[in-house]
C-alpha cells in the first residue's frame, strides 16, 4: 500500500531525515539527467509499490512516510529522486497490471466538478479559475462537462460519472480512519463516499484528477488495506490517478491543473498513461516558482496507476 501518512508540518523535518542510503543507492547509477527539463525526455519511471514487503528493507522510514517520489539529499545538488526519474506510485502490483493504459483511439469526454462553496467547510474561490484553465485547454481538443455548485449533488455526479471517460474533482474531501469505505468528497447535498463509488461498475475509465484535500493519505493503522481516495478511485476503474498527501494551497491548485492539462492537450493531441509525466513537470515548475524550500507546496502531489 501507499502509506501516506505525512502532513504539511512535518514536511522540512522529513526531508532532514530522508534516508540518505536510499537515495545513494537509487540513484547512484542512474544515467545524469534532470527530468524537471521538460525538453530532457527519459524513459525511467518506476512504480514505487510501498506495501508492507518493505519493513524488511533498509527503506522503512520512506516506506512509513510513503514519499520515495521525494527522496533524496537535500544538501546536495542534483541528488532528489525527481532529478532522475518520473514516479507513480501503485496500491498493489495488481492494481498496476490492471491499470496498464491501451493506446488511446478517440478524444476522452471530460467531466469537471467544482464546489466553491460546500457547506460547513471553507470555500475554494480558486475552483472557478481552475474550472475555466481546464475548459480552455480541453474544450478544443475533447469533449468537455462541468458541474458547479448546487449542480454537484451525489446522484448528479455518479451518473455523470457513468458517461465521462475522466473526472477531475474540485472539492473538498476526507479520510475516515475508522472505515476507509467511507471516505469521499464532500459535494453540495452530501458527502460521496468509496463505497457507494466502488459500487459502480466503470470500464475502461482514464484519468481521476482529485484536485481535493487529503487525496491520498492512508491510515497507518491498516498498513496492508489499498484503500484511500487516490487507490479507491484507481479500484474503481480509472486507469490514472491524481491526487494529494495533505490539503493544498487554494492558488496552488488551479497553478498545477493548468499545466498538467496543458501538456495532456498538447498540439492537440490527447496524452495517454502520460498523466504522470504531466504531473511531474507541472509539480517542478511550482517549485521553481515558490522556491525548493516550500516543500509542503509542492510535496503532496502525486500520481498513481499507469
Amino acid at each position: 500500500m501507499i502509506l501516506l501518512t505525512a502532513c504539511k508540518e512535518c514536511a522540512d523535518l522529513f526531508v532532514h531525515e530522508t534516508n540518505k542510503e536510499f537515495t545513494n543507492s537509487t540513484l547512484g547509477n542512474m544515467p545524469g539527467r534532470n527530468t524537471s527539463d521538460e525538453n530532457t525526455p527519459t524513459n525511467l519511471k518506476p512504480e514505487f509499490s510501498t506495501s508492507s514487503v518493505l519493513d524488511n528493507m533498509n527503506h522503512k522510514k520512506l516506506h512509513e512516510k510513503g514519499q520515495f517520489h521525494i527522496a533524496g539529499d537535500y544538501g546536495q545538488p542534483g541528488s532528489r529522486v525527481f532529478d532522475y526519474v518520473v514516479s507513480s506510485y501503485t496500491p498493489t502490483l495488481t492494481a498496476l497490471l490492471g491499470s496498464v493504459s491501451t493506446a488511446a483511439n478517440r478524444a476522452p469526454q471530460v467531466l469537471a466538478i467544482g464546489m466553491p462553496t460546500t457547506p460547513s467547510h471553507s470555500p475554494l474561490p480558486s475552483v472557478y479559475r481552475e474550472l475555466d484553465l481546464l475548459r480552455g485547454h480541453i474544450q478544443d481538443n475533447a469533449g468537455y462537462s462541468q458541474l458547479i455548485g448546487r449542480r454537484v449533488t451525489t446522484t448528479a455526479v455518479l451518473e455523470a460519472m457513468d458517461k465521462y471517460d475522466w473526472v477531475h474533482l474540485a472539492c473538498h474531501a476526507h479520510q475516515n480512519v475508522d472505515d476507509a469505505t467511507k471516505s469521499g468528497f464532500y459535494l453540495h447535498d452530501g458527502t460521496l463516499d468509496l463505497s457507494t463509488i466502488s459500487q459502480r461498475s466503470f470500464r475502461n475509465k482514464g484519468l481521476a484528477y482529485l484536485s481535493a484535500c487529503q487525496t491520498a493519505t492512508g491510515d497507518e493503522k491498516l498498513p496492508d488495506e489499498a484503500i484511500h481516495l487516490a487507490s479507491g478511485m484507481l479500484m474503481a476503474g480509472y486507469r490514472s490517478v491524481i491526487g494529494s498527501m495533505w490539503s493544498v494551497m487554494d492558488n496552488d491548485a488551479p497553478y498545477v491543473a493548468d499545466r498538467v492539462y496543458a501538456r495532456l492537450m498538447k498540439d492537440g493531441k490527447v496524452g495517454n498513461g502520460e498523466a504522470g509525466r504531466a504531473l511531474h513537470y507541472a509539480v517542478a515548475e511550482l517549485r521553481e516558482k515558490v522556491g525548493e524550500k516550500e516543500y509542503g507546496r509542492w510535496m503532496p502531489y502525486i500520481h498513481i496507476g499507469s
